[in-house]
């Protein structure tokens, strides 16, 4: 397996995961507790219904349904989550090649292609993000809500893909050398 040099030193590859993960969940914490000042009977995912708002009409309602403090939240989170796309894509990307590292060939090359679908994520976010922005910022466009649910779709699908493989493999690590 084809790997950059610091995931062949097991210390070296440990610390910058951990540290990884930890900024990645400080992003998460924060951007979840901004969230819960977006929650409301038309947005009950908070930002998450914007991004899956799909059409103009639906998209106008959940705006509709923020007052303008709630609005300005919606706008620090999407700016935060600028920040939490570079640093989830990165940390999964990581976890994916850490784990697969310890299992034969065709578990390598799952993990690899899984790592590298992890900035098509990142991208497909971006795009998502800046989509939301323009809503944020009074643009009417129609397209603008069907792009960020098309952007978000897969995103979360290859975010739940790594996430699964990177746990599932974590796991059986875990339970192998239980077993020893």
């Amino acid at each position: 397996m084809n790997r950059p040099s610091f995931l062949s030193n097991p210390v070296i590859s440990g610390k910058i995961f951990l540290i990884l993960l930890i900024v990645t969940l400080v992003l998460l914490f924060g951007m979840s507790s901004i969230d819960s000042h977006l929650i409301n009977d038309q947005a009950v995912n908070g930002i998450v219904s914007l991004e899956l708002a799909g059409s103009i009409n639906n998209a106008k309602l959940i705006l509709a349904s923020w007052d303008k403090s709630a609005q300005f939240q919606a706008g620090l989170s999407i700016g935060l989550d600028f920040l939490f796309l570079i640093a989830y894509s990165i940390t999964i990307a990581m976890g994916c090649l850490l784990v697969a590292k310890n299992f034969g060939v065709f578990v390598q090359n799952i993990g690899m292609w899984l790592a590298g679908t992890q900035i098509l994520a990142a991208i497909l976010d971006v795009i998502e993000n800046l989509a939301m922005i323009k809503l944020l910022t009074g643009s009417t466009w129609d397209i603008l809500p069907a792009i960020a649910y098309w952007c978000a779709i897969p995103k979360f699908l290859i975010v739940l893909a790594g996430l699964v493989f990177l746990l599932a493999g974590a796991l059986k690590l875990i339970f192998i050398r239980i077993l020893k």
